[in-house]
């Protein structure tokens, strides 16, 4: 995989992070709860439909038009909660626990409302209203696992509207039940196609199920409506990216950015993806502006990009990056955070080919952390072309101490000491390397030093 490739595999890698965490599309909107059709829809008709619903005794019937009579008057609501509260018995009909559950809910008593909702169905398992309040309300509370059995129950039953088959779905999605989550949401734009809280839960299945193209269409209508809405636009970009589409994703980042609505991990995310298509001022650009919205952010993100700059040889931009990220985080890095600022700028140095202040900058990396088996390497290669054989054979030594890096230490090691034809030192550098290490390319060097060594013992 060439070093494009990889960019771009960590940059769909970071947005997906991104949309995991943050959850891009929320729904129902506080709208939804707050729309009072929707409320009216569940809790305003406090009648009881004798076909399909529990019976009621004579007895009720007149309770039933006494709490109807309450209800009429001001602060009737909390009368009616006392008549009926006193009025259930286990054996009374569960309209009467359903009506409570009703009243429990318009004053905002959700748990109670609950249990009522429980109460009812219980006594009367085929009761269509309750099962969907029930549903309705264990949504609200984000117990999405419970109330997937009283909304699939209310659906069997026959309720056949939006409301029901929306929070169906999302409450199929919040579980992980993706395939399903999509066909209820289906339905629920079926039956309310204006209703974008539904239309959002749809785009969101296509997008966790990889049907990009689907998602895109879904946003791209929702966004005519709704152009302000900054979680759209990033939902989109996330789907293009998914469509391998990433220059469609700048241009919903650009959008944000000139609404002012950009974050800064968005505005990093375009800086990758400028990198991606090699463009290395406007990523910078945007790494910088993504630094000038939230000073404060952690770091190790900011770091990352610098790094990537480097990485792809767009060293000045790295420079004017790094430059950047040391003004900012005065006195605030962390000892870890600071050595990778650190080695990033020895890496450009060496890459500029500025050797003495590459040293300096890796002396202050291995006086901070000692056993940094690359800083320790590139610490001694620098005095090996410095021909200073003393000393850089007391850095490769010194890496050579750290498991992970003691077969690359031998090996430049050995080619040092190669270089100023001492073989025979160089020998058991490399057989060492060798064994902790096989690589064929080592053990041709390590043919070529032995036959090198032979002849030169013969003269």
């Amino acid at each position: 995989m060439n070093r494009t490739r990889k960019l771009f595999a960590a940059l769909l890698a970071a947005v997906a992070t991104a949309s995991a965490g943050a959850q891009l599309l929320q729904y129902p909107s506080v709208e939804f709860w707050q729309n009072p059709e929707n409320q009216k829809a569940f809790l305003a008709s406090y009648g009881v439909n004798p076909q399909v619903e529990p019976k009621l005794s004579t007895e009720e019937q007149v309770l039933f038009k006494t709490i109807l009579e309450q209800l009429k008057l001001d602060g009737g609501r909390a009368v009616a909660t006392q008549t009926l509260t006193a009025a259930i018995k286990p054996e009374s009909s569960a309209a009467l626990d359903f009506t409570l559950a009703n009243l429990k809910a318009e004053a905002g008593q959700i748990d109670e409302a609950i249990l009522h909702y429980r109460n009812s169905v219980k006594k009367e398992p085929n009761f269509l209203r309750a099962h969907k309040n029930l549903g309705l309300f264990l949504c609200q509370k984000g117990d999405f696992e419970n109330a997937i059995p009283s909304l699939t129950k209310a659906v069997n039953l026959g309720a056949a509207d939006s409301v029901t088959y929306g929070l169906l779905g999302l409450s199929y999605l919040n579980t992980g039940k993706i395939l399903a989550a999509e066909a209820a949401y289906r339905m629920a734009v079926v039956f309310d196609p204006a209703t974008n809280d539904w239309k959002l839960g749809l785009a969101r299945s296509l997008i966790e199920q990889g049907k990009y193209t689907e998602g895109v269409a879904m946003l791209d209508e929702i966004l005519k409506g709704k152009p302000e809405e900054t979680s759209l636009w990033l939902a989109q970009a996330n789907a293009f990216l998914g469509l391998n589409q990433p220059k469609k994703a700048a241009a919903n980042f650009e959008i944000l950015r000139r609404m002012g609505k950009a974050s800064p991990e968005s505005l990093l995310l375009l800086g990758d993806i400028y990198m991606n298509e090699s463009m290395r001022d406007l990523a910078l650009e945007a790494y910088l502006d993504a630094l000038k919205r939230d000073p404060n952010q952690p770091v190790d993100r900011l770091v990352r990009a610098a790094e990537i700059l480097v990485s792809s040889g767009a060293l000045d931009q790295a420079d004017v990056l790094l430059a950047q990220i040391n003004n900012n985080y005065t006195g605030k890095l962390q000892p870890r955070e600071e050595l990778l600022v650190l080695k990033l700028q020895s890496r450009i140095a060496i890459a500029k080919n500025e050797s003495d202040k590459a040293a300096e900058i890796l002396e202050q990396v291995v006086d901070r952390s000692p056993l940094d088996g690359e800083a320790l390497i590139l610490l001694a290669n620098h005095y090996n072309r410095k021909d200073n054989v003393e000393r850089a054979s007391l850095f490769y030594e010194r890496a050579g101490k750290i498991n992970e890096f003691e077969p690359d230490a031998l090996v430049a090691w050995a080619q040092m000491l190669v270089g100023k034809s001492r073989y025979n030192e160089a020998l058991p550098k490399l057989e060492r390397a060798q064994t902790l290490k096989p690589r064929e390319n080592v053990g041709r060097y390590l043919q070529q030093v032995r036959n090198a060594a032979q002849m030169s013992s013969g003269f």
